[in-house]
C-alpha cells in the first residue's frame, strides 16, 4: 500500500514566511546603537522606502494568509519597486532593498535569483558591519536553498553563517529564527529527532502570536513525519517498550501532532488568518487519518497468525518472479487518484514525493512507461538531495522517510526485466553512506591528526544524537517544551561543540576532501564477477511489507524472487530466534530456525552447492544469525554445511570477495587482564606458529595509547568488555579499557573514538568483546555500533560478537579460529571450523554462534 501522505507545510515558501520587524523607530534605534549616522536626508528617505516595501510585502502575505491566494501582480510590483530602490541607494539601505527583492523572488519560487540577491545583501552588510542585516540575508539563503530542489549542504552552510553572524549573544528573535530554520532544514534532510528538538525550542522562544503559529505548525509537522515513518519502522519510546505495545509510540505521535496543529489553527483564527487556519485544520485532519491507518495496521498485525507461515519444505513457500509495484494493485483506485490530485501539483518537477505520487497515478491509469519515468525522476531527485549534503556518520538521512520511492522503482524495474537497473536502485539505499565514507577515507589518505579530528567530530555528533533521542521520547510522551528546557540546553551546548569542531580549518579541509570523493556503488556485473571468481554465493535480501526480495548470485548463475512472508511475521520469528540464542538457559527456538531456513534459503538451495555464502541483509534480517538456521530435511544448522559471512552492502561484498587475505603476520593484542585470566585467549595467540603477537594490557593504558598501539597493524585483537549503547546513540557503544568495576568516560573507548585508529592496512580486526557486533540499523540500512568504525576505516575483515558470551567457551572458540587461520585458511573458513568444533561439544548456539564475520 502506498504512503499517499501530505509531506507537511515546512517547505512552503509563502506559508512559512516570517514577518520581520518593520517599525522604523526600532530600526532607527538599532542603527544609532551601531554607530551608523542618520542625519543624511538620502538615508532617511531610503529607510522610509524600505518601510514602504516591507508594508507592501506584509499586505501581500496578509492576503495569502487570509485567502490562500498570492497576488502575483502585487508581488511583481514589489519586486520592481525593490529593484528601483536598489539602483538608487547604497550601504545599509541597498542591503535592505536587496533583502526585500530576494524575498519577493523567493515568494514567487525563483530561488536561484533570490539567493543571488541575498548574497549581495550579506556582502554589503559585512562591509557596513551590519550584523542584523547579514543575519537576515543568510537566513534568506537558507530558506531559498531549502525550497524547490533542496540543496541541503548549502542550506545548512547558510544557516551556520547566520549563527556565526549572530555571535555569542543573539537576540531572542534571532534565537527563534535559528531554532525554527534548524528544524525545517533537519526535517527536510530526514533528521527528525534533531528537527523535533529544534521545533520545540522555537516554540519555547516564540514571542509574538505569528511566531507562535509557525512554531506550533513546525512541531506538528515533525511529529506527523515521525508518524509517517511508521510506514517503514515502528516508532519506539520508553513507554512502548514498557507496555510491549509496538504501535503505541506511533499513535502518540499522531495525537501529539494533531494537538499542535489544532493549537496552530486556534492561533491563526485569532490573527484573522482564515486560510492558514483552514490549512492547519486540514493538517490535523490528515494526521488523524494516518492515525486510523496505524490502528488498522496494528489490528492487521494482530490478525496475522505466524503459524500459517511455518512451512518446512521449499514447495510450501510461495516464491514468485512477478514483481508488483506502484499503485496498479490498489483496490479503490478512484479514491486514491483523487487523493493524489489533492496533494500534488503536476508542474512540480523538483519534489521527489510529488513525482512518486504522480507515478502511482500513471500506474492506476495503466501507463507503466509513464509511471516508470515518474519513479525514475523521483529516485534521481532523491539521489541529488542526498549528494548535496555530507554526513560524517554516513546515515543516508535523506531517504529515511521516503524509502518507498526507491523500493517501488526497484520492483517496477524488476517487473520489466531490467535487472541491472533494479539492482543499482535497491543498492542505492543499502548502507551507501558506510560504503562511500570507507572509499572516501581510503582515497583522501588522512594522517593521524586528521583521524583524531574526524573521530572527535563523529563522537560529538553521537553525543548530541543521544540527548536528542531522550528529548524525543519526552516530547512524544507529551512533555511540555518548558519542562524540557534543561535537556534542550544540554543539546544546544553539544551543538555548539560540533560547530566549534567544524570551524577548525584543518577539519573543514578534511571534510572538503571527503565530500569531493566521487563514489560508485558496485553494479550487478561487478558482484557477479566477484562471486564467480571467489566460487562463493552471495545472498542479498530486501524486506518489504508483504514480501522478502531475495537475490542469489553464485558461480552457477543469478536469480531474483519474492518470497511471501509478511514483515510482522518475519520480525516475530527473527526476534524469537535471536532471543533464544542469547542465553544458554533459554530453549533454542528450533521451529523459528527451521521456518526461516525454509523461507530464506531452501528455495535457493541450488546456489549453495559450493558450501560458501556471503549474506548481505537488510531490515530486521541485519540481526539474524544465519549460521543457526536449521534445514528441516537434514536437521543440521546451516553452518554445518555452509561457510557463512556477512557484508553490509553489495559494494563491500564485491570488495571482500576480491580480497585474498589470510592470517596476519603480526597481531596487536589489547586485553583486559581480568578477562585474560579466565580465558587465556591472548596467551594462546602467543603460542600460534607464524603470527607475531604484540601485547598491551588495557589496565595501564589510556584510550589514545591504545589507538597509537593499534597503529597500522595487519591484525588487531581486542579482548575487552563491550557495551552497546542501548538508550543512546549506537556510536557511543564502547569498549571498557580499565577495571570493570570502574565507571567513567575516561575508562572507555567508544565506537566513534575507534575511528582515530588507522584501519586501512588491517587484514583482520577481532573485537572479542561482549556486544561488539550489536548494531542499530536505519531505514537506509546504515548500521551503527562498534563494528562500524573498523568497517568504515577500511579493515578487510572484521570479527565481532553479537551477544554477551561465556568467557571460557569464547576463549576456546578463538583458539580454534586462529589455529585454522595459522594453517592457511580464509577467515570465513576458519570461523566455520571453529563453530563446527564448538557445536560438537556444546550444541546450544549460545556457545558457538555469537561471533559474526564481516569478510570472506
Amino acid at each position: 500500500m502506498h504512503a499517499l501522505t501530505y509531506a507537511g507545510p515546512a517547505l512552503n515558501p509563502a506559508l512559512r514566511h516570517r514577518r520581520a520587524p518593520a517599525l522604523r523607530t526600532i530600526l532607527t534605534a538599532l542603527l544609532l546603537l551601531l554607530g551608523v549616522p542618520m542625519s543624511n536626508h538620502a538615508q532617511e528617505t531610503g529607510f522610509a522606502e524600505i518601510d514602504r516595501l516591507r508594508a507592501s510585502r506584509e499586505q501581500i502575505l496578509q492576503i495569502f494568509r487570509s485567502t490562500g491566494e498570492l497576488p502575483g501582480d502585487r508581488a511583481a510590483r514589489l519586486e520592481q519597486e525593490a529593484l528601483a530602490t536598489i539602483a538608487q541607494s547604497s550601504g545599509a539601505v541597498r542591503a535592505l532593498a536587496l533583502l526585500e527583492r530576494g524575498t519577493a523572488l523567493r515568494l514567487t519560487q525563483r530561488f536561484d535569483a533570490a539567493v543571488e540577491q541575498f548574497q549581495q545583501a550579506a556582502q554589503i552588510a559585512g562591509e557596513q558591519e551590519r550584523a542584523d542585516i547579514a543575519f537576515d540575508a543568510w537566513i534568506g539563503i537558507a530558506r531559498a536553498r531549502a525550497y524547490g530542489q533542496p540543496d541541503h549542504g548549502e542550506a545548512l552552510a547558510a544557516l551556520q553563517r547566520a549563527i556565526a553572524v549572530a555571535g555569542d549573544t543573539p537576540t531572542r528573535e534571532q534565537q527563534y529564527e535559528i531554532a525554527d530554520y534548524s528544524a525545517q532544514l533537519a526535517s527536510a534532510r530526514g533528521e527528525l529527532k534533531g528537527a523535533l528538538i529544534d521545533a520545540l525550542d522555537a516554540l519555547r522562544l516564540a514571542g509574538a502570536p505569528d511566531q507562535r503559529f509557525y512554531a506550533q505548525l513546525g512541531v506538528g509537522d515533525v511529529l506527523q513525519r515521525l508518524a509517517q515513518g511508521c510506514d517503514y519502522r515502528k516508532l519506539q519510546d520508553a513507554r512502548s517498550l514498557e507496555e510491549n505495545n509496538p504501535w503505541g509510540a506511533c499513535g502518540r505521535a499522531v495525537d501529539a501532532a494533531a494537538g499542535y496543529y489544532e493549537h496552530a489553527r486556534q492561533t491563526a483564527r485569532a490573527l484573522g488568518w482564515d486560510h492558514l487556519a483552514r490549512e492547519a485544520a486540514g493538517f490535523a485532519s490528515r494526521v488523524r487519518l494516518r492515525g486510523q491507518m496505524i490502528e488498522a495496521k496494528a489490528r492487521l498485525d494482530a490478525l496475522i497468525d505466524p503459524a500459517v507461515f511455518d512451512a518446512r519444505a521449499a514447495d510450501d513457500v510461495l516464491v514468485s518472479d512477478q514483481f508488483e509495484a506502484g499503485a496498479s494493485t490498489l483496490k479503490d483506485q478512484q479514491l486514491v487518484a483523487m487523493l493524489i490530485d489533492a496533494v500534488t501539483d503536476a508542474d512540480d518537477e523538483d519534489d521527489p514525493r510529488t513525482q512518486f505520487l504522480l507515478g502511482a497515478r500513471e500506474d492506476m491509469r495503466g501507463d507503466q512507461a509513464a509511471a516508470l519515468r515518474r519513479y525514475e525522476r523521483a529516485a534521481a531527485l532523491l539521489a541529488r538531495e542526498r549528494a548535496s549534503f555530507f554526513d560524517p556518520r554516513g546515515r543516508g538521512t535523506v531517504v529515511e522517510n521516503r524509502p518507498e520511492l526507491v523500493r517501488d522503482l526497484g520492483l517496477r524495474l524488476l517487473s520489466l526485466g531490467r535487472h541491472a537497473a533494479a539492482f543499482d536502485t535497491f543498492e542505492s539505499m543499502r548502507a551507501s553512506g558506510l560504503s562511500s565514507l570507507r572509499a572516501a577515507l581510503r582515497a583522501s589518505t588522512p594522517d593521524a591528526a586528521d583521524r583524531v579530528r574526524f573521530a572527535a567530530l563523529v563522537g560529538a555528533e553521537a553525543s548530541v544524537s543521544a540527548r536528542r533521542r531522550r528529548a524525543v521520547d519526552q516530547a512524544v510522551a507529551g512533555t511540555e517544551p518548558d519542562e524540557m528546557a534543561p535537556l534542550l540546553a544540554e543539546i544546544r551546548a553539544g551543538e555548539a561543540e560540533v560547530r566549534a569542531l567544524l570551524a577548525d580549518e584543518a577539519t573543514r579541509a578534511l571534510i572538503t576532501r571527503l565530500d569531493a570523493h566521487a563514489f560508485r556503488a558496485a553494479a550487478l556485473d561487478d558482484l557477479t564477477r566477484a562471486a564467480k571468481s571467489a566460487d562463493t554465493a552471495v545472498a542479498l535480501y530486501w524486506v518489504t511489507p508483504a514480501n522478502v526480495v531475495v537475490w542469489l548470485i553464485s558461480p552457477t548463475g543469478s536469480e531474483v524472487k519474492t518470497v511471501f512472508l509478511p514483515e510482522p511475521v518475519l520480525t516475530a520469528k527473527v526476534q524469537a530466534l535471536v532471543s533464544s540464542v542469547q542465553a544458554a538457559s533459554r530453549d533454542f527456538a528450533r521451529t523459528a530456525a527451521e521456518t526461516l531456513y525454509t523461507y530464506l534459503l531452501a528455495p535457493f538451495a541450488a546456489h549453495l552447492k559450493e558450501g560458501r555464502l556471503l549474506v548481505v541483509p537488510q531490515g530486521v534480517l541485519v540481526n539474524l544469525p544465519f549460521e543457526v538456521l536449521v534445514d528441516p530435511a537434514s536437521g543440521k544448522h546451516l553452518i554445518e554445511t555452509v561457510e557463512v559471512s556477512y557484508a553490509p552492502s553489495a559494494t563491500l561484498a564485491a570488495e571482500i570477495l576480491r580480497g585474498l587475505d589470510g592470517a596476519p603476520a603480526a597481531l596487536a593484542a589489547v586485553y583486559d587482564p581480568r578477562i585474560e585470566a579466565l580465558t587465556q585467549e591472548i596467551a594462546g595467540l602467543g603460542r600460534l606458529p607464524g603470527i607475531d603477537v604484540d601485547k598491551l594490557a588495557s589496565a595501564g593504558a589510556t584510550g589514545q595509547q591504545i589507538i597509537d598501539f593499534l597503529g597500522s597493524a595487519p591484525g588487531v585483537h581486542m579482548l575487552l568488555h563491550g557495551v552497546f549503547a542501548e538508550g543512546g546513540d549506537p556510536l557511543q557503544s564502547y569498549l571498557r579499557i580499565k577495571n570493570l568495576l570502574l565507571k567513567g568516560e575516561a575508562d572507555r573507548l567508544t565506537a566513534a573514538e575507534l575511528l582515530a585508529a588507522d584501519w586501512q592496512a588491517t587484514k583482520l580486526a577481532v573485537l572479542s568483546s561482549c556486544e561488539g557486533g550489536r548494531v542499530r540499523a536505519r531505514v537506509s540500512n546504515e548500521i551503527h555500533g562498534l563494528s562500524w568504525a573498523p568497517l568504515v576505516g577500511g579493515a578487510h575483515n572484521v570479527l565481532v560478537s553479537r551477544w554477551r558470551v561465556n568467557a571460557v567457551s569464547n576463549g576456546a572458540w578463538m583458539q580454534r579460529f586462529y589455529q585454522a587461520l595459522a594453517a592457511g585458511e580464509r577467515p570465513a573458513t576458519a570461523a566455520a571450523r571453529a563453530m563446527r568444533a564448538a557445536l560438537k561439544g556444546q550444541p546450544h548456539p549460545y556457545h558457538w554462534a555469537a561471533p559474526q564475520l564481516f569478510g570472506w
